[in-house]
């Protein structure tokens, strides 16, 4: 529909001026002027200042002030040259989005914009901007009673514990808090926590829900985790950090002369329809001062090793008959709501009695646990040795000690002909047989040979014949096409971007050779047509955009720099031009024109494969 209208106004405006032609001219005051779309806005919303220059071709960068009070982002450059009566037309929109911060009244300053030795100087902008009087899409529930006066006050992040004075290792409840009024947010990441002396679980899935903090009612999301104080002494936690994304909703454009704001423009659609744009944002907290203390001396058990908090201790012992020689596994767990990480063990050492391997310890769900072999050595043991866990609690500043055992065991000797043997021994007081029978000398053992001999070829070797070399390169060399060939044709069908560029030429072939054969044919307007249909498609090709949206202008903004000034693109505005005259003002032109124009599209385009990839 858009570009139904488009054409229509296009050729309207061409039979208009089919009694008026005259040859081309450029004769062009120059002007500048700002313009905003809407002088009034809500917060949270976003509004387009526009800085039109008409009749200059050479325009300087545009550079906006620092503006208290609001924030300013680039969108960039709208370009359009038309003829109309046979003159040129040159007009640049430079496009900024401002975005309040918070509500009251601001003023986008007077811009100056040298050109050509001249300064041209704007009118300032005064703008309102009032507290949102509605969510954006995505928000429900009525408009507060006291809305939010800042873009800070709509969104923000708050650091909280419940504990201002505490223990070292002690876990601590730490929670972040992000506060939501009537904004669309998304994206949201896991906070950041500067903890320096303090040592942070993971964040879990955060928690939702609503609070109100005044007259205001807030969408809330919580993170939860805990911390624990690695050293003593006032230290500081946080600020926290959190970053996402704000949906700024653009406000309805009004009219702004020297803008774009016709059917030329696809904003007016855009505007029509509702737009928003994405801005990030990093949330900071206020920090949080807390006095960590020492664990006390007094009344510290010597099996002590750091765990602080409440906790559960358990231990079992299986099996609990065994013959000597045969293993024990002792199993102990720890759970509880302190930091698991600094809890060690009570360990079983290797004594007379007990022979003793090495623990395997794992955590997992809030637990840890320990998993030790211990071997009697003999069947006088009776029983494994009680063990004992020792902890710190903070909430009744006590040290507790948690015994378990002793376990009684049943430990039975070996049968007789159980006893480990030691062969090849013949003396009676070791209790052992001797070896039935004389030792072979050379059966049991294989000596090292010092010298490997007399070396021979033995048959002739497979892969040391040529044509099993030659067949194996011919296999990977059609293996080699057979990939080259799947990646190609893969990346045709994926690459939808590279497939374009990569037909760009041939199309453009296809194309010239078609308005050749116009051109033998003295067809002017079919010629013209597919001059400017080669070109659409070429750079749309290598733009990747649609032939509909190709201008003149929006080639020039996605051009190298150094390629903005050249003689090929003078060539390409000339050709624009010129089909324009003829395709929509019916323009008469002589054989020798369209020569020239063809030749001139040829070295457009044979600039632009060699130069632009």
């Amino acid at each position: 529909m858009k570009l139904l209208v488009k054409g229509i106004f296009i050729v309207i405006c061409g039979v208009l001026s089919v009694g008026s032609f005259s040859n081309p001219v450029d004769a062009e005051d120059v002007s500048v002027k700002a313009a905003v779309s809407s002088k009034t806005v809500e917060l949270g919303s976003a509004l387009t200042l526009t800085v039109t220059i008409d009749g200059a071709q050479e325009v300087p960068p545009v550079q906006l002030p620092k503006i208290e009070g609001v924030e300013t982002r680039y969108l960039g450059p709208n370009i359009r040259v038309s003829t109309i009566n046979g003159a040129k037309f040159h007009s640049m929109g430079v496009r900024f989005s401002v975005i309040p911060l918070k509500t009251g009244q601001f003023q986008i300053p007077a811009l100056t914009i040298s050109l050509d030795g001249k300064d041209y100087t704007t009118t300032p902008i005064d703008i309102t901007v009032m507290a949102a009087t509605a969510g954006p899409p995505g928000q429900t529930g009525a408009k507060d009673k006291d809305a939010a006066s800042s873009l800070q006050d709509k969104i923000f992040i708050v650091l909280g514990t419940s504990k201002k004075e505490t223990y070292v290792s002690e876990p601590i409840p730490v929670v972040i808090k992000l506060f939501i009024n009537d904004l669309a947010v998304k994206n949201v990441q896991y906070p950041s926590l500067e903890h320096d002396g303090f040592a942070v679980e993971d964040f879990p899935e955060p928690r939702r829900g609503r609070q109100t903090l005044g007259d205001v009612n807030y969408q809330v999301m919580e993170f939860r985790t805990f911390i624990y104080p690695t050293r003593t002494g006032d230290l500081n936690l946080g600020p926290a950090h959190l970053g996402a994304n704000i949906m700024i909703k653009n406000s309805r454009r009004e009219d702004m002369p020297g803008e774009f704001n016709d059917i030329f423009t696809d904003d007016l659609f855009d505007n029509f329809l509702g737009r928003y744009e994405t801005k990030t944002i990093m949330l900071e907290s206020a920090n949080i001062g807390l006095k960590v203390l020492p664990l006390p001396p007094e009344g510290r058990p010597q099996d002590f090793s750091g765990g602080v908090g409440k906790y559960n201790f358990d231990i079992t012992v299986s099996p609990a008959e065994v013959k000597v020689g045969d293993p024990l596994t002792v199993r102990m767990k720890i759970a509880g709501d302190g930091n698991l990480q600094a809890v060690n063990f009570p360990l079983f050492k290797t004594s007379p009695d007990f022979k003793v391997y090495d623990p395997k310890i794992t955590s997992q769900n809030g637990e840890k646990v320990l998993e030790q072999v211990i071997i009697p050595n003999h069947d006088q043991v009776k029983e494994l040795p009680a063990v004992s866990f020792s902890f710190f609690d903070p909430a009744d500043k006590q040290y507790h000690t948690i015994t378990k055992g002793p376990f009684p065991l049943l430990v039975s000797p070996l049968a007789k002909g159980e006893e480990s043997k030691v062969v090849g021994l013949t003396a009676p007081a070791m209790g052992a047989k001797p070896v039935a029978g004389p030792e072979e000398l050379g059966r049991d053992i294989r000596f090292i040979k010092e010298s490997i001999g007399r070396v021979q070829r033995q048959g002739n070797i497979l892969y040391r014949q040529p044509g099993f070399i030659l067949s194996v390169i011919l296999l990977v060399m059609v293996w080699l096409g057979l990939f080259v060939n799947f990646e190609y044709r893969k990346r045709i069908m994926t690459d939808v971007r590279w497939a374009r560029r990569l037909q760009a030429p041939r199309q453009a072939q296809e194309g010239l050779a078609q308005a050749g054969n116009f051109l033998r044919q003295n067809d002017v307007r079919n010629f013209y047509d597919r001059i400017y249909k080669t070109l659409q498609d070429y750079f749309g090709n290598n733009f990747h955009l649609s032939s509909a949206d190709v201008t003149l202008g929006g080639i020039e903004t996605r051009l190298k720099p150094q390629h903005k000034n050249n003689a090929a693109l003078a060539s390409l505005r000339e050709i624009f031009a010129e089909c324009e005259l003829v395709r929509f003002a019916c323009a008469q032109v002589s054989e020798e024109k369209m020569k020239n124009i063809f030749q001139k599209t040829q070295e457009v385009i044979d600039f632009f494969e060699r130069n632009y990839k």
